[in-house]
């Protein structure tokens, strides 16, 4: 008992009684008065759990669908993840079971089936971020040069793909895969401050060239949501080099 323990009223008010009776739309409307405070007791939670599995089953059992991206998120970082993956897949996390998906849920699902189910992990996420950037052999090689064409390669990939406006759950999923993939490679974190160099000179770059084609878009916005959903996870000892 972890979750559920410390909060049996807060669930029976909260997340049962207080969501009697409403719609699916409803009850998200609600929980977002409450995700704050849900996100805290969570934490406390996590800190004071011996059992990671009971943690995750009950954290997935009551909030999967309230935070199922935010929950899922913090499971695909998680040191013992594949393990505590492949117990609640039988129960809690069966996909039948999940009855709201965003986008980036059910991608960063079907990426975690496959790789925690195959022990693939780094290659599997490496494959659809070669896919997704179009990226070679040697681009990976030069992760332990100055040239980092993988850097700059999503650097630019990022500002393409927000042009337009920005595409939340797409720059939520590619780089928390980013972020999960160098950090499962402790040679990727090499010279890391030459590599964050050559990562915001892209991304300055490439918007100026942007903005010369005559668009212009709130980098500033895409930065804010991804560094406030980094600062919420609460899983464990995570470097987001």
């Amino acid at each position: 008992m972890c979750f559920e323990k410390n909060n049996e009223n807060f669930i029976k008010i909260e997340l049962h009684a207080n969501m009697k009776g409403l719609t699916d739309e409803e009850k998200l409307i609600n929980y977002e008065v409450i995700k704050d405070e849900t996100r805290k007791r969570l934490k406390s939670a996590y800190t004071d759990c011996e059992n990671l599995f009971s943690f995750y089953e009950e954290a997935f059992n009551y909030l999967h669908f309230f935070d199922l991206d935010f929950l899922l998120l913090n499971l695909f970082f998680e040191k013992e993840g594949s393990n505590i993956f492949l117990y609640l897949s039988n129960e809690s996390l069966s996909m039948n079971k999940i009855s709201h998906k965003t986008l980036f849920s059910s991608r960063l699902y079907n990426d975690m089936m496959c790789t925690f189910s195959n022990d693939l992990d780094e290659d599997f996420l490496k494959l659809n971020f070669t896919k997704l950037l179009n990226l070679n052999s040697n681009d990976w090689a030069s992760v332990h040069t100055e040239r980092n064409e993988v850097v700059k390669k999503y650097a630019s990939w990022l500002m393409e793909e927000n042009k337009k406006g920005i595409k939340t759950d797409v720059n939520k999923y590619t780089y928390f895969v980013f972020c999960k993939i160098w950090n499962s490679y402790g040679s990727y974190r090499e010279n890391f401050s030459t590599k964050a160099i050559v990562f915001y000179n892209t991304l300055n770059e490439k918007f100026s060239e942007l903005i010369k084609k005559g668009f212009y878009f709130d980098l500033s916005q895409m930065i804010y949501e991804l560094k406030g959903l980094k600062d919420d996870l609460f899983v464990k000892e995570l470097e987001f080099y």
